[in-house]
């Protein structure tokens, strides 16, 4: 099934799919409507699901842009939703082997609504641009093994939630740039119940606190990344699983830039600190980086 060029307006659901399995969206245009995109397939199977929205534009008053459940390797792609209210993207259970990618979200005139959820297995969300007043720039909820990367998150008030339950796998989050409102924002990655995961290469900056790591966030390595800490923050990273992290690389031995450390960096290897940046009393970065990663 194919749909291009269509104009679709003041309505409740702009296009709704329950009953196919291949289909091509693209270049269409929503707008006013509660939800612009409802996709579910006839029934839950290993069949392989063949499924692209492209190219669409979501606007003017939309709720959810894109809402899906329980269809395999969709496709979301370069796309543009503007000012969604509650979602742009909602990838709900068993929406599985996902993509979502080069899309451009735009936030709302007030804070509100998320950018991009997920709760489902083997999601790539990738090269997107998330821009303006969100409640969340990206959340991860109940999420199996996704990937967050090379995303550029700016303006929400939460940059990144991630939280699962004692089923559920981690996530590799990684050359992401979060930047908080110029107001100030929240928490720029707030990690909870989510295990073991890698959060390398991002830079996180504008937050009152830029990293959460909460309670049952075990096995996680970070490294590589830049925490870049506010006028108005209180502390740039809390870790309340202490030694069952590690903030740096193992290998390597090369952890993280933080930009408050005041870093003593005489011996080798130069461009490793000879002082150890402490989180809390049991949180540490054993090898901080005396410049910023780029």
């Amino acid at each position: 099934v194919e749909v291009s060029g269509c104009t679709i307006q003041d309505t409740g659901i702009g296009l709704r799919v329950n009953k196919t399995l291949n289909f091509n969206f693209h270049e269409n245009t929503f707008t006013n409507t509660l939800t612009g995109m409802f996709v579910m397939p006839p029934t839950l199977s290993s069949v392989a699901h063949a499924g692209i929205i492209k190219g669409n534009t979501f606007s003017n008053g939309i709720k959810d842009g894109v809402y899906v459940s329980k269809y395999l390797n969709l496709v979301i792609t370069e796309n543009l939703f503007d000012s969604p209210s509650i979602h742009g993207v909602d990838l709900s259970i068993n929406t599985d082997g996902a993509e979502v990618s080069f899309n451009s979200f735009m936030g709302p005139p007030s804070f509100a609504g998320n950018a991009v959820s997920s709760a489902s297995k083997n999601v790539n969300i990738s090269n997107n641009t998330i821009k303006g007043a969100f409640n969340l720039g990206i959340n991860l909820s109940g999420a199996n093994n996704n990937t967050v990367s090379n995303n550029s998150i700016n303006g929400a008030r939460y940059g990144l939630t991630a939280n699962g339950n004692s089923t559920t796998a981690g996530a590799t989050i990684s050359y992401n740039d979060f930047a908080g409102p110029e107001t100030g924002g929240i928490t720029g990655v707030s990690i909870g119940f989510l295990k073991p995961g890698v959060f390398h290469h991002n830079t996180l900056s504008g937050y009152n606190l830029n990293i959460d790591v909460q309670s049952g966030a075990t096995g996680w390595g970070f490294y590589s990344n830049n925490f870049i800490k506010s006028p108005l923050g209180q502390v740039n990273a809390k870790d309340v699983q202490g030694t069952q992290n590690k903030w740096y690389d193992p290998v390597q031995l090369k952890g993280n830039f933080w930009s408050e450390h005041p870093c003593v960096d005489n011996n080798d290897p130069l461009g490793v600190c000879d002082n150890v940046y402490a989180l809390d009393a049991d949180s540490k970065d054993l090898y901080p980086l005396s410049l910023p990663v780029k």
